[in-house]
């Protein structure tokens, strides 16, 4: 189990989570404005919200009817363990709550794609700045968040340089992006959409309302 006090700093971050919960975003990234688009999609559910806070939930219990009792401030202790230490808590849930709402984070978030390093094997981009990283796994077509790291992104990459250009999301079931969420530069918007690899721009719906 874990401590009533550790509980408090995952009730906290859960309200973050859950704001993003069951959508699907589309992030699109580059070194420049210049520099084609690359695109991930990444998938918020319920059941990947423990890990990132360095917890893990009993087996058997049901993952979503979990996450609710949590967001409503149940005392759900006995039914949490630490992955590891309890002393990763404290310092994911900082990060975490730091960084991991990359809407509101987009102007500053760097992109970081780890092909060929020994962290491709946990996650594939990573998101973050000096201060931490959210790693994204690869699970299908989309990927989901996987990881709070306590080091800075350019200790992936020296070079990171990939910033955020554009943020869409849709509900996960739906077939396409409907809502804008972000974009660098307002006045751009049609331009940086049109800049998206082909096999994306069908499954943006024309007339997409913003938050």
């Amino acid at each position: 189990m874990i401590s009533e006090q550790d509980l408090i700093l995952i009730q906290k971050a859960i309200k973050i989570y859950d704001k993003m919960v069951g959508k699907t975003y589309l992030l699109a990234y580059s070194s420049s404005k210049n520099q084609p688009l690359k695109v991930v999609e990444i998938a918020i559910s319920e059941e990947n919200f423990w890990h990132l806070l360095g917890c893990k939930a009993h087996k058997g219990n049901d993952q979503k009817e979990l996450f609710k009792r949590c967001l409503d401030n149940e005392n759900i202790c006995q039914l949490l363990d630490y992955t590891r230490k309890s002393q990763d808590l404290k310092k994911k849930s900082e990060i975490f709550n730091r960084l991991f709402d990359f809407i509101e984070n987009a102007k500053m978030l760097t992109l970081c794609n780890t092909d060929g390093l020994p962290e491709e094997s946990m996650f594939q981009i990573g998101a973050g700045t000096v201060n931490g990283i959210i790693g994204y796994a690869k699970i299908s077509n989309v990927h989901i968040p996987k990881t709070t790291q306590d080091k800075s992104v350019f200790a992936l990459r020296s070079n990171a340089n990939d910033r955020i250009f554009l943020i869409m999301s849709k509900k996960t079931e739906s077939a396409k992006y409907d809502v804008l969420e972000y974009v660098s530069s307002p006045k751009y918007k049609d331009e940086i959409i049109s800049k998206l690899p082909e096999e994306y721009l069908h499954r943006i719906q024309e007339e997409s309302k913003s938050t």
